[in-house]
């Protein structure tokens, strides 16, 4: 287990801020922030911040005298409006008649075509930048401060297609799309404070929805779009009070915005029922549902035994049942245990599954395990390592148990690191990353059989992998990896990779601090 303190934890969070972070305090962190959905919730919104102070400051620079950390940014973004500008009056010098409209008509569509599709770097076996695939695949979008600013892209697997949508010198982020994959919510501060909006999938018909004096955010580990996709689930907070959070649902038309809880301090992995009736979230280790109208708010976990709460080990650690009518979640004693100074030495920690109904009556044991519990689909799940990175197992319904080593590659353990994600077809995706930087990717299928995605690793200097997202259909795999102050997105095809693992992702470098924005998979009919 993590060593740190929350206390500790806060302390790194900002020095992370200021470059001053050892490699052993980046683990450190990274470790313990695995295991705190509360710490996590901080980090975030600390991340969140910073972009917002940064875009601040420089807008302020760039409109002054003097110099400006955007000069080079500035001068590379203008040259090739510079260079198109002397080409066509040139041109009007030097032509006459239909010879200099044809000209002008060309270099005036190019200067769109460049201005609308900024050159993002783009590699891999199946990068074709520009050239649409055969078959067109899923689009995904994603946020990319490679050219200056913080924009929404969209772009298919293979790299091709790449397209501006926002376009935009305000900082644009957090884009999911709908249910039908036509329209994209997303947050900006272009009125000054954060704000939620909607576009359509071509980023036209862009509407604003929030308002109001106060920051706004989609949650970004499930979603905001209801099932039916009418209404978005977001949270408020800052000003007037820096502490007060507050969770809505609203109508994609901006209408009906409704409160659904004020339950301090914070709400961390909000989640829509499959049947849109009823929302789930956590704050401060327990887990709460309410109606999608705002009414019947209830504390799921207010019957578990002393010393538990929600597990924050491997969060969000909890899954509704598909008719929508309960929910399974993850709870644990370790928190209690460790504020104990170890506790009882006779009280082993423990890891328990209960399901548990909506309205918190009824609280069902179905598994306790001594490490971890990872993942829930169908009485499938993980038991995960608890103090190394050894001792991974997978446990079926009917009782089968698997043991899995995702850091076999690996030369030395002490200090690696890992990162998980289930679909709700039961598929998992495992990133681990060996003491020396290396990255590698596997997937485990509902039957516990580990293969890998990849047959050399990616290295890293001081990275750290972010967020996995699968597509619809467990087709496709990407995920966000900061490496030397860099951040890259990777794009797998999961078929193609099981049957020939040495199949390069496609890499994708989209700038520098954008591990909190996931990537988005547009939905397929």
């Amino acid at each position: 287990m993590n060593g740190i303190t929350h206390k500790q934890a806060k302390r790194f969070m900002h020095a992370e801020l200021d470059g001053l972070l050892t490699d052993a305090q980046h683990l450190d962190l990274d470790a313990h922030l695995r295991g705190c959905d509360t710490c996590r919730a901080e980090s975030e919104s600390l991340g969140a911040l910073a972009v917002l102070l940064t875009h601040g400051f420089h807008e302020r620079w760039d409109v002054h005298d003097g110099p400006s950390e955007n000069v080079v940014a500035n001068i590379q973004s203008q040259r090739r409006r510079i260079i198109m500008s002397n080409k066509i009056r040139f041109g009007l010098r030097t032509l006459a008649g239909v010879a200099a409209l044809i000209v002008l008509g060309f270099l005036i569509n190019f200067a769109f075509a460049q201005l609308r599709n900024p050159s993002i770097t783009v590699s891999g076996t199946n990068a074709t930048n520009g050239v649409l695939p055969a078959k067109q695949s899923p689009l995904i979008a994603f946020v990319s401060d490679q050219n200056g600013n913080s924009e929404i892209y969209t772009m298919y697997t293979d790299g091709s297609g790449m397209t501006d949508l926002t376009n935009n010198p305000a900082v644009d982020m957090n884009p999911f799309w709908s249910p039908d994959g036509t329209r994209i919510a997303f947050q900006s501060d272009r009125t000054g404070l954060m704000q939620i909006y909607v576009m359509d999938s071509d980023g036209s018909n862009v509407v604003q929805l929030t308002n109001n004096e106060v920051n706004h955010e989609l949650m970004s580990e499930h979603g905001p779009w209801s099932p039916d996709g009418k209404k978005l689930l977001f949270t408020e907070w800052g000003a007037p009070d820096a502490k007060k959070w507050m969770l809505y649902t609203i109508g994609v038309d901006g209408q009906n915005k409704t409160p659904l809880a004020e339950v301090p301090p914070v709400y961390t992995y909000p989640s829509w029922a499959l049947n849109g009736k009823h929302v789930a979230f956590i704050s401060d280790s327990r887990l709460y549902v309410v109606d999608s109208d705002g009414g019947n708010l209830t504390e799921i976990t207010k019957s578990l035994p002393p010393g538990e709460a929600m597990d924050s080990y491997n969060p969000p650690n909890y899954y509704w049942a598909p008719d929508g009518q309960s929910i399974t979640f993850i709870e644990s004693n370790v928190d209690s245990q460790a504020q104990n100074q170890g506790g009882d030495p006779n009280l082993p920690f423990t890891w328990k599954v209960y399901e548990a109904s909506l309205d918190g009556r009824t609280l069902n044991l179905n598994k306790t395990t001594h490490s971890p519990i990872g993942g829930w689909w169908q009485g499938n799940y993980f038991v995960t390592p608890f103090v190394d990175v050894r001792g991974w197992t997978w446990v079926g319904s009917d009782g089968t148990i698997k043991s899995l080593d995702p850091f076999k590659n690996c030369k030395e353990l002490s200090g690696g690191g890992y990162i998980f994600k289930q679909t709700s077809m039961g598929d998992v995706a495992i990133g681990a990353m060996c003491p020396n930087g290396d990255w590698w990717l596997f997937i485990v299928n509902p039957q516990g059989l580990m293969s890998p995605l990849m047959a050399s690793p990616i290295p890293t200097v001081q990275g750290s992998l972010d967020r996995l997202s699968w597509s619809p259909n467990d087709e496709f795999l990407a995920f966000n990896l900061t490496s030397n102050g860099r951040t890259e997105m990777y794009l797998v095809n999961v078929t193609e990779a099981l049957k020939d693992p040495s199949i390069k992702p496609v890499q994708v470098s989209i700038g520098s601090g954008i591990e909190n924005n996931p990537p988005s998979w547009q939905p397929q009919p």
